[in-house]
């Protein structure tokens, strides 16, 4: 009994790793995804204020052909800015494209992560002792808080990618507003602390 137990610590463990990697492939394609966008638009700022600057100039040329040559520079510039924000929009369509593969790999693994937890729990439960329910609890109340926080990041990230709206309650079938993991450890843990009281142990 106590081999199944550390196999199943063991199988929980390594689903964890598998989705903490997920994640943090998700956080730097994310950081990828934000430098993007930063020097997109900060080329497009830089076009805008060269605009502006020789829509200055062109209000005080004073010949017919210096007011042509400028108008040509700021029509040459709108069409830049056309095509840096084409470019721009490009990019990060393909950067969201690859998150969204990431996302869908992250809540595979999160969802076998869950399952494997909740065997694990029960494991934990029926085989917990007086000596043993601290650490055991303390064990699985943190392989939930992992589950839970990881979810809560990647769909913190999910809106902040544009993937999903503020509020959405699903992605593809995942359900972005699942209940998040308790152990049934902790229930067992308070009444075990009643009957150590009650035995004066």
């Amino acid at each position: 009994m106590e081999n199944k137990r550390v196999e199943m610590t063991k199988g929980m463990e390594s689903k964890i790793k598998d989705m903490e990697t997920a994640l943090q492939a998700i956080q730097a394609k994310f950081v990828e995804l934000e430098d993007v966008k930063g020097s997109g638009a900060e080329a497009v700022a830089g076009l805008q204020a060269k605009k502006a600057q020789i829509q200055e100039e062109m209000q005080l040329a004073t010949d017919l052909g210096e007011a042509e040559l400028l108008l040509q520079q700021v029509e040459d510039i709108e069409r830049k800015e056309g095509l840096q924000t084409a470019i721009n929009n490009g990019q990060a369509v393909r950067k969201a494209g690859e998150m969204d593969e990431l996302f869908k790999a992250f809540f595979a693994v999160h969802a076998g992560a869950r399952t494997i937890f909740n065997v694990l729990d029960k494991e934990y439960v029926e085989t917990m002792s007086i000596r043993s329910v601290d650490e055991d609890t303390a064990k699985v109340e943190g392989y939930a808080c992992k589950l839970n926080t990881s979810f809560g990041v990647a769909n913190s990230l999910l809106i902040d990618a544009g993937l999903v709206p503020q509020g959405a309650k699903f992605y593809g079938k995942v359900h972005l507003g699942q209940s998040i993991l308790v152990s049934k450890g902790g229930a067992l843990k308070r009444e075990m602390v009643q009957l150590q009281r009650r035995l004066s142990i």
